[in-house]
């Protein structure tokens, strides 16, 4: 018997909704007391929050081999924990061009010109012009593409990542992250050549969508679809009450890596 199969606990999702509250004032109560045994409490969360969802059935996607480990959690609590506290600095400059940074996983350079190339474009699955609703002006990162009727924005090109790339004449391509407003699933189907080519990782926020499971799902259906030697890891999973699957523990990022290489 399957885990979605399992008998519910009466009041099961009255327990699994307070959740977020038990963790956030655990965090609260203990952060008086000082910063490492709020981490502890934050990390103990996580995990018991995990297990409780699992356990119960509600959750789909970020279990098995999608899940993120006790070892991995603790890392990620302890880093996120360290740029609240200590956000990345630069040390130095060489006689290369070279910076040298101090960030919370330790030290690392960054090459000449790392910092200086950034192309600024909307990616689609095609090259168009499509509607950018721009109501919320004090927060232009919830910014997203939609209907026109009706709302504040303006109309913008958009192109494709598999474009970018050709143009730009890239010789490899290592990493994709993604935090796009729910446009996910089309800039990767732009990504097409790209991905089947040169196999980058690739790092999705998956919130901001009328429905985040169904979106979860559709990003690692079309990964797959284009790829099947990616594997995914949930790296950050929230409760969430999805419409069509009601209560469940459900990806907020998502990490792709291949296991073959280039």
């Amino acid at each position: 018997m399957s885990l979605v199969e399992t008998t519910h606990y009466p009041g099961a999702e009255m327990v699994l909704a307070q959740l977020s509250f038990v963790g956030v004032s655990a965090i609260l109560n203990t952060y008086g007391v000082g910063r490492s045994l709020a981490s502890v409490a934050w990390l103990a969360y996580r995990r018991i929050r995990y297990w409780l969802f699992t356990l119960a059935g509600r959750n789909p996607l970020s279990s098995g081999r999608a899940a993120v480990s006790y070892a991995k959690d603790r890392q990620v609590v302890r880093v996120l924990s360290e740029i609240r506290n200590s956000p990345p600095t630069k040390l130095q400059h060489d006689s290369e061009g070279r910076t040298l940074w101090q960030t919370s996983v330790g030290r690392f350079w960054t090459p000449p010109g790392a910092e200086q190339h950034y192309v600024q474009l909307i990616l689609w699955d095609k090259d168009d012009t499509l509607f950018l609703k721009t109501g919320r002006v004090a927060n232009p990162a919830s910014h997203s593409l939609g209907q026109a009727e009706g709302a504040t924005g303006v109309y913008v090109p958009v192109t494709t990542i598999d474009r970018v790339v050709e143009q730009l004449n890239l010789p490899r391509v290592d990493v994709i992250k993604m935090d796009i407003e729910g446009a996910e699933v089309n800039a990767l189907k732009g990504a097409t050549e790209t991905i089947r080519k040169f196999r980058p990782r690739i790092g999705i926020g998956t919130e901001h969508t009328s429905d985040l499971i169904a979106n979860n799902e559709a990003v690692i259906d079309t990964i797959l679809k284009l790829d099947d030697s990616y594997q995914y890891v949930c790296t950050e999973t929230h409760p969430y009450r999805s419409p069509s699957k009601g209560l469940v523990l459900t990806p907020h990022t998502l990490f792709f890596s291949s296991t073959k290489t280039v």
